[in-house]
């Protein structure tokens, strides 16, 4: 756990995808698979995102999802909304869940 920066939601998640083996962690996966599932599923699905029809909130970790493409996101959905978590990567769900639960906590309560 140390390498995974101590005890936490994020490290856990990541660290319960591998085993420990005699010459270190390796992933509890096919690597072959996960590899083959990645390069034959490559698509775009801008078309499904233009067709939600729902208010939606835009999450975006300042180290994760670019800005280009949050507000490409935004502008597909006129009733959308981008909130940008300053010093966050990808995983922010992860590395600070209270802050996201927040964030879509108050988005919820305002549409509701």
């Amino acid at each position: 756990m140390e390498f995974f920066g101590g005890y936490s939601l994020w490290s856990r998640a990541w660290t319960e995808g591998l085993e420990e083996r005699s010459d270190g962690l390796w992933p509890s996966f096919d690597v072959d698979v996960m590899l083959a599932c990645l390069d034959g599923g490559a698509r775009s699905y801008w078309d499904e995102w233009a067709a939600i029809r729902c208010p939606t909130l835009i999450v975006r970790a300042e180290h994760g999802l670019s800005e280009v493409n949050a507000r490409h996101m935004q502008e597909l959905l006129p009733n959308s909304r981008v909130v940008e978590v300053q010093g966050a990567r990808h995983d922010l769900h992860l590395e600070r869940p209270n802050q996201w639960r927040d964030l879509v906590s108050r988005f919820l309560a305002e549409i509701a």
